[in-house]
């Protein structure tokens, strides 16, 4: 494990196999230079595998918005991207795009309907919070509605 600045990653060129970055490239600004130092760290072949906000959910954004109003923390650097729109920056870094899939298939404000629960002293192993786990795992292995419902789109670059 690493910790520094994604723009400059205190490696060697080309030494790396693999980069998995579930939901962070989606907080930078920058998010044309971070791909170009991870294009420079892989190795040959190596692989980029990156979890983005969605923007192909229609209500996606809206959700994060609402409860981070609620939860009176927002983030100023959370964008969105559909999968091609993220396959389109993979290939601008000089990646080859690989597969994308939408995933996390829950709908959005269940996970904060049971933080306020759970808030309000409902009890983590309490009726209410076991039926909202039951829809969320029902989702997940139904698939959802594919790119309509997934909160991330996962894209895959090879280098």
């Amino acid at each position: 494990m690493i910790s520094g600045d994604c723009r400059r990653i205190p490696l060697a060129d080309e030494c790396v196999d693999l980069i998995l970055s579930p939901s962070t490239f989606d907080h930078f600004p920058e998010i044309g230079a971070a791909l170009a130092e991870c294009r420079r760290v892989l190795r040959p072949g190596g692989r980029l595998v990156l979890a983005l906000n969605s923007a192909d959910n229609p209500l996606y954004r809206l959700g994060v918005r609402l409860a981070e109003r609620f939860k009176r923390r927002e983030y100023p650097t959370d964008f969105f991207y559909t999968a091609r729109q993220a396959r389109c920056l993979l290939a601008e870094a000089g990646f080859r795009p690989g597969r994308a899939a939408a995933i996390m298939q829950v709908p959005v404000g269940l996970t904060t309907m049971a933080e306020v629960m759970a808030g309000l002293g409902a009890p983590p192993g309490g009726l209410a919070n076991r039926l909202l786990i039951g829809v969320c795992r029902s989702l997940g292995r139904a698939g959802g509605l594919g790119r309509l419902t997934g909160w991330w789109v996962a894209v895959e670059g090879i280098k």
